[in-house]
């Protein structure tokens, strides 16, 4: 209920408690939030928190990775944000972070 209303902190500390596999998710939720704003540095974090490596969510980590792979790229560190972009599938990906590279003469 707090993750919805953009109570991370307070989701988070309810989740540790009452429900730590929701820890995953109010991560990844604070992590586009934070993307959102323009802090990817401290999205990359929580981008990684968010990773389950759970078969049933399979999809939901890779919009992790895709996360991971922009913030990257927007933090400057290029090498790991393509790395990550490459191996996901879909061109989507691969195109938005190429545009994230010519915003930044790479």
């Amino acid at each position: 209920m707090r993750r919805d209303c953009i109570q991370f902190e307070a989701a988070m500390i309810l989740a540790k408690v009452y429900d730590p596999e929701q820890i995953p998710y109010i991560s990844a939720a604070h992590a586009e939030q934070l993307e959102f704003t323009g802090d990817s540095g401290a999205a990359v974090k929580f981008y990684e928190q968010g990773i389950t490596k759970k078969e049933k969510d399979l999809q939901y980590d890779q919009r992790c990775f895709i996360g991971l792979a922009r913030c990257y790229i927007k933090v400057g560190d290029i090498k790991k944000g393509a790395t990550i972009a490459l191996r996901l599938p879909g061109k989507e990906i691969k195109e938005e972070c190429a545009k994230l590279l010519e915003g930044l003469k790479q």
